[in-house]
């Protein structure tokens, strides 16, 4: 099998994701995270292999690999930290990026699932 990466670097289009990823990257220190949901998707089907989605989600979906709730937390705060995300109301996992753009923060690794699952919003 040959793995390749696809390199989205020169495009300019993709600047407020861009933008987006290097905030998120000095926050999150060293916890390894990655685009994950209907984003991602996108992202490959489209600068990959030129397929439109048609796309229906309007937010982003970031997963990090936590060792625990206190690392999510300490994320998330240093995430708002940085003055361009705000965190909203009422559900957990979301965090508002310069205003407009809805991300959700997934956290895995060392989190129990059925504590997950009843502490985010649906």
């Amino acid at each position: 099998m040959k793995t390749t990466s696809l390199d989205l670097s020169l495009r300019n289009d993709l600047h407020w994701l861009s933008s987006l990823v290097s905030v998120v990257r000095f926050a999150a220190v060293s916890i390894p995270f990655f685009l994950a949901g209907a984003v991602a998707r996108d992202l490959l089907l489209w600068y990959g292999y030129g397929v439109t989605t048609g796309r229906a989600t309007q937010d982003v979906d970031i997963a990090f690999f936590v060792a625990g709730w206190d690392d999510f937390f300490s994320l998330k705060s240093r995430l708002s930290a940085s003055g361009v995300f705000l965190e909203v109301p009422g559900i957990v996992q979301r965090v508002r990026f310069k205003g407009t753009l809805d991300v959700d923060l997934l956290p895995f690794g060392g989190v129990d699932d059925v504590l997950m699952a009843g502490l985010f919003a649906v």
